[in-house]
Formats: structure tokens, C-alpha cells, sequence
């Protein structure tokens, strides 16, 4: 992980979790919860710790295992944290810099109506967290940032299916499209109103991989300007496939990545990633 998606001790905010709300949509829990998507990036126990006390809660169990997939990312790792009546689940998203690999290397033929490398990563880790999941007695909060977005929804399907129970809430920030039609439908069928995903400017994460080959976002879409505020008025009234996949957008975003090499700015599709941009217009 580099500089990008790990942060300072101190600029870590101590109110993250002042106005987390349970259950309905507020953006208060999704400004606490894009924290705590943040927190995953972070591979240092003790600094972990000490941000969660902040925050009011415990951490429970880091995980994290070796990823073999086609996916050029090294681990799938994530955080599971108790507080505020909750239990939260949060997964490590991708390094922005090795991002410009996976959106053009996707393995994307469909296991079982899911996106296979994405299953695959969730595979690895889901005996480290399917025990806390079954004998937690406390509402369950999914979360995470990028593929640690995608990995909070296919999680969410999977509690379903596993161990027969829904969470409460999935927040995700700058996920892709992680299934088919199929796995669209069912996914919100029950999870629909309940998945709140949220699109910063022009972050070409969410773009992909694009429906013209089966594959859809799930849940509701709540997007913002560059540099702007989410406003809750924009929440999607139901599940939205948003946003397009963008061919320009995504010939731009690696057209700029040669100009990352020479020390030049990130394009704007990753830049827009950054999940400092998130917890930024969140404030």
C-alpha cells in the first residue's frame, strides 16, 4: 500500500463516528463508515487500535490472506470492529497505483453470476469472518472502499445464503460492478434498499466492469461533483446502475497513467478515487 490510502495517525478525525445512525440511510453513518473503510488501508495493529478507541469501539479481528487470482493486488484484508450496538465489517480496497492494472486486466468471466476474481478474493478471507458474523448478536454493518466495496456486497449476499441472516446496512465508496443481471436482481431483491453506493466525481472505479458485458452495480447511488458534498436529496429512489460506463473517461484514465510515470498528476478518473476524496465530501 503507498502513501495514497494510508494517512497520518493524526489525520485520522476523532468525531468520525459522532453522528453514525442505525439502520435507515443518514450521512453521518456513511461519513463514519467511509472512515472506517479508510482504517482498512492501515496494516499497523497498534495504529488501528487507537484510531477505533477514538471511535468508540474494538477491534475484534483483522483479517487477511494471499490472493491467487488474476487480480494483481497482493492480499484480500479487512477489519472487523464492535461498537455503537454494532458490528462492523470493513474491507481493504486496491492501492490507486495498481489500480490502472485491474480495470484492464479484469478476469472477467462470471462464477456463478458473480465477477470470478472477486468471488475468488472473498473466498480467501471468508472463514476468518463468517464465525464472528454467525455468532455475533448485534446488527451488522458492511463497508468498504473500491474492491474492499465489491467485496462488502458479494459478503452481503453471502451472509444471506451462509448463515441465513441480512445485514443491516452495506455502505460502499468507489466499488465496480461485481455480478451479472442475475445476481443484480437477487441482490435486491433483499439488499436493494438497504445498499447505499456512493460515486465521487469522475471516478472511473464505479464505471466498470461495463453492463454492455453483463455485468450491473446493485443497490442504491448517491454521486457528487469533484470536490463537492454528497447531499442525501441525491440518493436514488431504488437500485440504479449508475454510473455508465464511460470509454473516454476510461481511455483518458489510462492514457494519463503514462504521465503518472513521469511524475506528472493522476488522471482525473483515479484521482476521484482517493479515499481521502471520499471522506472529504463527506464532512
Amino acid at each position: 500500500m503507498s502513501f495514497l490510502v494510508r494517512l497520518p495517525r493524526d489525520r485520522y478525525e476523532s468525531d468520525a463516528f459522532e453522528r453514525f445512525e442505525s439502520s435507515a440511510f443518514a450521512l453521518g453513518s456513511a461519513r463514519a463508515t467511509m472512515w472506517l473503510s479508510q482504517l482498512a488501508y492501515e496494516d499497523k495493529r497498534p495504529k488501528i487500535e487507537s484510531v477505533l478507541s477514538d471511535w468508540g469501539l474494538t477491534l475484534v479481528r483483522s483479517f487477511g490472506a494471499p490472493l491467487l487470482t488474476m487480480l494483481p493486488i497482493a492480499s484480500t484484508a479487512g477489519i472487523v470492529a464492535t461498537g455503537k450496538g454494532r458490528l462492523f465489517v470493513s474491507f481493504k480496497g486496491t492501492d490507486p497505483l495498481v489500480i490502472a492494472n485491474w480495470i484492464t486486466n479484469f478476469d472477467f468471466i462470471p462464477d456463478e453470476d458473480m465477477h470470478r476474481g472477486f468471488a475468488a478474493a472473498l473466498d480467501s478471507v471468508w472463514f476468518k469472518i463468517s464465525d464472528v458474523l454467525a455468532g455475533a448478536d448485534l446488527p451488522v454493518v458492511l463497508t468498504g472502499h473500491s474492491l474492499g466495496g465489491a467485496l462488502a456486497v458479494l459478503a452481503a449476499r453471502r451472509m444471506e445464503k451462509d448463515l441465513r441472516r441480512s445485514p443491516e446496512s452495506v455502505y460502499v465508496f468507489g466499488a465496480p460492478r461485481c455480478g451479472t443481471q442475475a445476481f443484480a436482481d437477487a441482490y435486491d431483491a433483499t439488499l436493494g434498499m438497504r445498499t447505499y453506493r456512493f460515486v465521487h466525481g469522475n471516478d472511473i472505479v464505479p464505471t466498470v466492469p461495463p453492463p454492455e458485458i453483463d455485468f450491473h452495480h446493485v443497490g442504491r447511488v448517491i454521486s457528487c461533483p469533484a470536490d463537492g458534498r454528497f447531499a442525501a436529496a441525491n440518493l436514488s429512489d431504488g437500485p440504479s446502475d449508475e454510473p455508465a460506463f464511460a470509454q473516454v473517461l476510461w481511455d483518458a484514465t489510462r492514457d494519463g497513467l503514462f504521465r503518472l510515470l513521469f511524475g506528472q498528476v493522476l488522471p482525473p478518473g483515479i484521482a476521484d478515487h482517493l479515499p481521502d476524496r471520499y471522506c472529504r465530501a463527506l464532512r
